[in-house]
């Protein structure tokens, strides 16, 4: 089981995720997700995930330092995927 950590404001995205998972046989679960730096900082530290699905664009966060303040950010040791906005001409902000 592939469990995924995801940190995005937006609960239409989370929605999604958690149905298109909930609904297939791919091997992934979400095992939490966060809308805020605050959140992220705290859940992570409790939590086990092997891949973190992140918003480029949440806002009030420093993507490069988010997890620099925190003694032990992570329980495991995941990836990162990344998902970032698409301007209207389709090509990526």
């Amino acid at each position: 089981m592939i469990r995924l950590f995801v940190i995005e404001d937006h609960s239409l995205i989370v929605d999604g995720l958690r149905n298109r998972f909930r609904l297939s046989r791919d091997g992934i679960e979400i095992s939490g997700s966060a809308s805020s730096v605050t959140e992220t900082i705290e859940l992570a530290a409790q939590i086990e995930f092997d891949i973190i699905f992140l918003d480029l664009w949440l806002p009030g966060s420093e993507r490069s330092t988010m997890f620099e303040n925190s003694e032990k950010p992570f329980r495991t040791n995941p990836s990162l995927c990344s998902r970032t906005k698409l301007l209207p001409s389709g090509k990526c902000k």
